[in-house]
C-alpha cells in the first residue's frame, strides 16, 4: 500500500510518507492507516481502502463506494472526508481523512459493560445519545436520497430509484441467493418464505438510498472516560459504504436492530440503546417520515437472512493462499446459526442441531490434538500480541473447531435420516457450527 501512495504526486501537497499499516478488521475490503508529513512539521493521518482478492458479489468497487462517501458527505452525515480516489493499473485505492473513536463492536460492549456497572444512569444516557444519534443519520441519509439534486445524482450512479421500496428490498434478496453457487436449502426456504410474507402495506413507500450495513462495526463511536468527559456527539463516523444501494428504510432499520448485531447487548437497538430512541432522532431528521414501525419483526427477519446470505457468499469467495482465507471461511460456517430464527419462525419449531455421533477409538489421539491445538490457541496468547495477531488466532481456534466437527459428522456411518430437507440440513450444519465436544 505504501508503494502505491508513493506513485501519487504528494509533492504537489507538500507531504511525504512516513508510515503505513494494514487496520484490524476488513473482511470485505482491506483498510490501510498512512501517515504523512509536510515539510513544516505538520503530520495527517489518511485511511486508504483496497479491495479484497476477490470482491462479496454485489458489493460497489472503491470509485463507486467513494461517490456516495462524497454524497453522503455533502449531505451533511458524519462520514470521514472523502480525499480522493488513487488510480493504479489493476486497482482502485480511496482515500479518508481517518477519524478518531472506536468502532470494534466488542470494545464498545465491554466499555458499556464497566459503565453500568459503575453508573447505570451515565450508561443509559450514553445508550440514548448515540442511538438517537443513529436515527438522525439515517433520516438524514433516507430524506437526502429523495431531494431532486440528490436524486439525480444518485440515479445516475445507481441507476433509477424503484418506486417501491418494499420491491426493491426484496428485489435484492432474490438476487443475493441468486450469486451464490451452491446455496443450501435453508437459505432458498427462508428466502422463498420472506417474499411470500411480504406486509401488505396500505400505500407504497418509496425506495431510498440505504446504507445497509448501518451497525456497530461500522459506527465510530467515542467513548467518554467519565460523565464530565461525555463529547457533544457520540458519534464520529459512518464507515463502509459497500453496500449501499435502493432499498426500502425499514430495511436500514431492521438491520440495525437485528439480533445478529447487538453483540451479546439486551437492548433494541444495536444492544446498546432503546428503539423509542432510533424512532426520535429518525423524526427529527426528517418530520414527515412515516415509517410502519409494525413491521419491524419482519425486517428483522429479513436482516438474519441477509446477513446470512452475505456470509455464504464470503465462505464462497475465500481464495487460497490470501490473508482473508481464513477468516472468510469461518464466516461462510455462520449462515446456519443466522438463517436459524427465520427458518424455526416460518417452519413454526425449533430446528434442533443434529446429534453429534459418539467418538471412535481410532480419533482418540487425532481428537486430543486438535483439541489442545484449539485451546491453545484461544488461551496462550501474549498478553502483548496485537489485536490484528489475537484476532487471527482466534479465527484459527474456530477453524480447527470447525473442521473436527465437520469430519466426524461426515465420518459417521449411520442412516441418513427421513424427514424434511431444509431442516435436516440445517440441523446438520448448526452441529458443525455448535462447537460441541470441543473446549
Amino acid at each position: 500500500m505504501a508503494a502505491i501512495l508513493k506513485q501519487r504526486p504528494l509533492e504537489e501537497q507538500d507531504l511525504t510518507l512516513t508510515g503505513a499499516a494494514r487496520m484490524a478488521g476488513g473482511a470485505i475490503n482491506q483498510n490501510f492507516l498512512v501517515e504523512l508529513s509536510s515539510a513544516s512539521g505538520q503530520t495527517q493521518q489518511w485511511v486508504l481502502r483496497r479491495g479484497q482478492a476477490k470482491p462479496v458479489p454485489g458489493t460497489h468497487d472503491r470509485a463507486t463506494e467513494f461517490r456516495l462517501f462524497d454524497f453522503a458527505h455533502r449531505a451533511g452525515l458524519c462520514v470521514p472526508q472523502p480525499l480522493g480516489l488513487l488510480e493504479v493499473p489493476g486497482q482502485s485505492v480511496s482515500a479518508f481523512s481517518r477519524a478518531q473513536g472506536e468502532a470494534d463492536p466488542r470494545s464498545v460492549m465491554a466499555w458499556l459493560k464497566t459503565l453500568r456497572e459503575r453508573d447505570p444512569a451515565a450508561a443509559d444516557r450514553f445508550g440514548h445519545g448515540a442511538v438517537r444519534e443513529f436515527g438522525e443519520q439515517l433520516g438524514r441519509l433516507h430524506s437526502a436520497s429523495l431531494q431532486p439534486q440528490g436524486l439525480k445524482e444518485l440515479e445516475a450512479l445507481l441507476g433509477p430509484r424503484p418506486q417501491s421500496g418494499l420491491d426493491a428490498a426484496l428485489t435484492g434478496l432474490r438476487a443475493s441467493i441468486g450469486l451464490l453457487h451452491a446455496p443450501a436449502s435453508y437459505l432458498r426456504f427462508g428466502v422463498d418464505q420472506l417474499i411470500a410474507d411480504r406486509p401488505a402495506r396500505p400505500s407504497v413507500v418509496p425506495a431510498v438510498l440505504c446504507h445497509n450495513d448501518f451497525r456497530l462495526g461500522n459506527l465510530m463511536l467515542y467513548l467518554p472516560q467519565s460523565p464530565d468527559a461525555a463529547p457533544a456527539s457520540f458519534l464520529s463516523a459512518v464507515l463502509d459504504w459497500e453496500f449501499a444501494f435502493w432499498s426500502d428504510p425499514m430495511a436500514d432499520i431492521g438491520w440495525l436492530t437485528a439480533p445478529c448485531w447487538r453483540f451479546g447487548g439486551e437492548a433494541e437497538v444495536s444492544g446498546i440503546g432503546p428503539l423509542s430512541a432510533l424512532l426520535e432522532g429518525y423524526q427529527c431528521a426528517d418530520p414527515g417520515a412515516a415509517l410502519p414501525v409494525d413491521e419491524l419483526p419482519y425486517w428483522q427477519r429479513f436482516a438474519q437472512m441477509r446477513w446470512a446470505l452475505i456470509a455464504a457468499q464470503q465462505g464462497e469467495r475465500a481464495v487460497p493462499g490470501e490473508p482473508e482465507t481464513l477468516e472468510l471461511r469461518v464466516t461462510g460456517a455462520m449462515a446456519a446459526s443466522l438463517a436459524q430464527p427465520v427458518v424455526e419462525h416460518y417452519l413454526g419449531h425449533r430446528v434442533t442441531p443434529q446429534p453429534m455421533p459418539e467418538f471412535q477409538a481410532q480419533w482418540g489421539h487425532a481428537r486430543d490434538l486438535l483439541q489442545a491445538a484449539s485451546h491453545h490457541l484461544r488461551t496462550q496468547m501474549p498478553t502483548d500480541m496485537s489485536s490484528r495477531a489475537r484476532y487471527g488466532s482466534l479465527m484459527a481456534s474456530n477453524a480447527i473447531r470447525l473442521a473436527y466437527n465437520h469430519l466426524l459428522l461426515t465420518s459417521a456411518k449411520r442412516d441418513h435420516p427421513e424427514g424434511n430437507p431444509v431442516e435436516l440440513e440445517l440441523a446438520q450444519d448448526l452441529a458443525i457450527w455448535g462447537f460441541r465436544g470441543f473446549p
